[in-house]
């Protein structure tokens, strides 16, 4: 063989190896690369996660908040309104004296005698001024307020001149509470519709 069948043998031996080597190299490379994209993949979907987890857990808080507040604002709405019933049943109940007192007076369940509602007018008007807050939009409200005090004005008068109810406008009073009490009533106790066949 000669030299030169030589040189070129070995000429193609090192193309080749090179190619082959080459070759190697630009796999090892992309396998490398890819490698490194799916660390990286790896890393982003670690970093993403992380934020799901804090906007989960910000939204989570956020909702807890959230229904803290309306358990909050539910428990007063539910007290306000337990509280205002019972101011209305006190309010009825003192209206329903009132009513009883005032047809007491003069009559043989009232012992024949006047006076009877005095003080049941003036505990009405005492719940009327102490509660005007939720009162004073009642329809006759303001009216019956100052009857109220009027009798308030007989009782003190009555206490210190010693002058009987028939000399004072006691009657007139009573008589115009009366009229009011129905109406005041009907706001807290609706009349019942009840059908006919």
């Amino acid at each position: 063989m000669n030299i030169d069948t030589s040189m070129e043998i070995i000429a193609t031996v090192v193309t080749l190896i090179n190619f082959i080597f080459l070759f190697y190299i630009a796999q090892k490379k992309s396998y490398v690369e890819e490698k490194g994209k799916n660390l990286a993949t790896k890393e982003d979907i670690g970093e993403i996660t992380k934020e799901i987890k804090a906007i989960e857990n910000k939204y989570d808080s956020s909702l807890e908040r959230f229904k803290m507040d309306l358990m909050r604002e539910y428990e007063f709405s539910k007290s306000s309104f337990e509280i205002c019933n019972s101011l209305d049943k006190q309010l009825i109940d003192i209206l329903v004296e009132c009513q009883r007192k005032i047809a007491d007076d003069s009559s043989y369940d009232g012992g024949g005698k006047t006076g009877n509602s005095l003080t049941s007018i003036i505990k009405l008007g005492d719940f009327l001024i102490d509660y005007q807050v939720r009162y004073s939009t009642l329809p006759n409200y303001k009216r019956v307020a100052e009857l109220c005090s009027d009798m308030f004005g007989i009782y003190i008068e009555i206490d210190q001149t010693h002058k009987s109810y028939e000399e004072t406008d006691y009657s007139s009073i009573t008589s115009k509470i009366k009229k009011s009490i129905p109406d005041m009533l009907k706001i807290f106790l609706p009349s019942i519709d009840v059908p006919t066949n």
